[in-house]
């Protein structure tokens, strides 16, 4: 398939679509890493009026950050919320197993100097509750960073040429980021609460729109729309959940139950009615008379 309609084809898909593509196998993993592709990531970001990728995100990364809900430590599915200090999507069971306490810090790792949590992002969201302010490090960025200040350090203790100078703009670096992921948490809530938001509001409406599907139909059987809406509406099971377009095989699972629902409401309706009727003709044939006694 040449490229060009290849990536007009990718540019109608949303991030999480392009993601698990991305996936599949490793053709797809290549055409999608590719550079040329940023393009392609941006557009479908900006579709959903994510925020801009911070420093040391790529395109990608920042994707499946944002869009995957899958644990980016054990690969638990259905992880839906962020920790925004940390920049990872993970679940409580990896917290409870990869955050390391300040206190912590110098018995799991004795051979890093405490200055290197400098340079390390936090968070006092460790998943459990807590009456006092806490901070937690994930233990893997820990030994990243430990690993660099390590190499920094030791070249700059041997004196080599220039290297102090890399350790000091190495330390800057390091302090911007953790700097940044602070300031940023506030935006990254608030977009994804408006995430969390359009997903209900569309969620509803695909409820409406599945609902009305199904009252159409019925109402080209004959059936009253006061029957069909005493009968179902969007809590009931075969219309709470599923796509919002009506196929001919899920009318033809949901109908007989539906139907059979309406049917019940119908005979009731009638049968009210039957009831009623005597007292409406018993007061008809008392608004003669009460008219001419009111105008005499």
């Amino acid at each position: 398939m040449p490229l060009d309609i290849l990536f007009e084809i990718l540019g109608q898909l949303n991030p999480k679509d392009l993601v698990n593509l991305s996936r599949i196998n490793k053709l797809f993993r290549e055409t999608l890493l590719a550079r040329n592709t940023k393009t392609v990531w941006k557009t479908a970001r900006e579709r959903f009026h994510a925020p801009k990728p911070p420093r040391g995100f790529t395109e990608v990364r920042w994707a499946a950050l944002l869009f995957d809900t899958t644990c980016q430590s054990c690969g638990t599915a259905c992880v839906h919320n962020v920790d925004w200090n940390l920049r990872k999507r993970v679940c409580k069971k990896s917290k409870d197993s990869s955050l390391v306490e300040a206190p912590s810090f110098e018995d799991k790792f004795p051979n890093y100097p405490r200055e290197v949590l400098d340079y390390v992002p936090s968070t006092n969201d460790s998943g459990k509750r807590s009456r006092r302010r806490r901070v937690f490090y994930w233990d893997g960025d820990i030994r990243k960073i430990g690993s660099e200040w390590e190499h920094y350090q030791g070249a700059a203790s041997e004196e080599r040429p220039g290297a102090q100078q890399t350790f000091d703009a190495w330390k800057k670096y390091r302090k911007d980021i953790v700097a940044s992921h602070g300031k940023t948490v506030g935006r990254y809530e608030r977009w994804q609460d408006n995430q969390i938001d359009r997903k209900e509001a569309e969620f509803v409406e695909s409820r409406e729109k599945r609902l009305n599907a199904f009252k159409s139909r019925f109402m080209e059987l004959g059936y009253a729309e006061e029957d069909i809406d005493s009968a179902i509406d969007v809590t009931s099971e075969g219309i709470y959940t599923g796509t919002p377009n009506v196929t001919t095989a899920i009318w033809n699972k949901y109908r007989p139950q539906f139907e059979l629902e309406i049917q019940k409401e119908r005979n009731f309706r009638r049968a009210r009615e039957q009831q009623d009727r005597p007292i409406f003709t018993l007061l008809s044939s008392f608004s003669g008379p009460f008219l001419t006694w009111r105008t005499s």
